[in-house]
């Protein structure tokens, strides 16, 4: 009877096999063909050169509960789990900030503001909705309600970020702009405007009066929904 032999594959091996059907599965069918920690294990691979990088995307969703909050966890946050250090962090950084500019771009190629505001929404909650801390953005447009350029002027904590009129007409007249689109974050979830939003709102535009520059909007953002002040009759 011929003895036959016995292939041996090493883990190493059984890991570049897995990273490669993921690979391929991911180019034939796009992220509809990859489960959210499978999307994550390919982002992860830039890190992880080699082993498998199944746990820890495994880990990190469970702790962070989805890839949205995954990328925009701070670094400190992200230190303490097990395994992950300064270059895992960059890399989810670097995805964080390529998929932001990519939807800066979709918005910043339109024609006019008005029909891209589908882009400009999904540009705030891309950017701002996920975020552990609150942001103030502002969108600059010029006269042919193309838009200019954008700005984060402030940044607070969990629950209020500080912002001055002045420092907004400031902006404005730097960026030669004729109208703004304001935004920010309430990290806990309730887009309901506080008072102080709505003050804010209202001194804002009284000091841009006088410039002839309008607000076409101020729009709060969340995990799961969003307020516009426009929508809402307060502009």
């Amino acid at each position: 009877m011929t003895e036959k032999p016995i292939t041996k594959t090493s883990p190493n091996g059984q890991h570049a096999g897995h990273r490669q059907r993921l690979r391929s599965r991911f180019l034939k069918g796009g992220l509809s063909a990859v489960a959210d920690y499978e999307l994550l294990e390919l982002i992860l691979f830039t890190a992880i050169p080699r082993g498998d990088a199944k746990p820890l995307a495994k880990e990190l969703l469970n702790k962070f509960k989805t890839i949205n909050n995954v990328l925009n966890a701070d670094e400190t946050s992200l230190l303490k789990i097990k395994n992950v250090g300064l270059s895992i962090v960059t890399t989810l950084k670097l995805f964080k900030e390529v998929s932001s500019y990519v939807a800066y771009e979709n918005i910043n190629k339109k024609q006019t503001i008005f029909t891209t505001w589908g882009q400009i929404l999904d540009y705030a909650k891309h950017t701002m909705a996920y975020l552990s801390h609150e942001e103030f953005r502002i969108l600059f447009i010029d006269p042919n309600n193309k838009l200019i350029d954008e700005e984060v002027i402030e940044k607070g904590d969990s629950f209020s970020v500080h912002i001055y009129p002045r420092k907004v007409v400031q902006k404005a007249l730097e960026n030669s702009a004729t109208a703004l689109i304001l935004i920010h974050n309430h990290p806990a979830g309730d887009t309901t405007p506080s008072t102080e939003d709505i003050q804010l709102t209202t001194h804002i535009t009284n000091a841009l009066e006088p410039l002839d520059i309008i607000i076409h909007d101020h729009i709060i953002v969340a995990q799961q929904k969003h307020f516009s002040f426009k929508s809402a009759g307060l502009l």
